[in-house]
C-alpha cells in the first residue's frame, strides 16, 4: 500500500477545488456567528462525555442503594 505524499494530498485538493469551480459553486457565507458554533459545539461534548460515563457507570454496577452510605457504588 502506498503512504500519501504532501504532493498527492495537495493535488487532491487542488482538484476538489477544481471541480467545485467547474460546477459553478458559489462562495458559501458563514450564517451563524463562531461563538455560537463554539458554544454548541461545546455542549455536544459535554452531552457526549456525560453519555460516556452513564455507560462506564451502568456497566459497573451502579449505585448500590442498600450499601448504607450516601454513595456507595459496587465494584
Amino acid at each position: 500500500m502506498m503512504a500519501l505524499t504532501a504532493m498527492d494530498k495537495l493535488l487532491f485538493w487542488l482538484g476538489i477545488g477544481a471541480a467545485q469551480k467547474g460546477a459553478g459553486s458559489k462562495e458559501v457565507n458563514p450564517s451563524r456567528h463562531w461563538v455560537v458554533s463554539l458554544v454548541v459545539g461545546i455542549l455536544i461534548a459535554v452531552l457526549i462525555a456525560a453519555g460516556a460515563f452513564v455507560l462506564l457507570v451502568s456497566q459497573r454496577g451502579g449505585y448500590r442503594a442498600d450499601a448504607g452510605t450516601r454513595f456507595a457504588w459496587t465494584v
